[in-house]
């Protein structure tokens, strides 16, 4: 699993498989999940991460 953000374009990806993407599914707004021939997730994309309060990513450490 990978985690990167883009600051260019306040954009936070979440890539959990190596699988390449053959269907992308809005979830939403600022949600899009792409998904491999399967049907099994490849990633998550948030977009407008830091206004919908995804970023940046708080740990269990800062929390308390």
């Amino acid at each position: 699993m990978k985690a990167i953000y883009y600051p260019d374009g306040d954009t936070f990806v979440l890539r959990v498989s190596d699988c390449t993407p053959v269907r992308d599914v809005s979830q939403g707004w600022h949600v899009i999940v792409s998904y491999d021939a399967e049907g099994c997730v490849v990633e998550i994309v948030l977009l407008d991460a830091s206004k919908i309060g995804v970023w940046p990513v708080v740990t269990d450490a800062e929390a308390e």
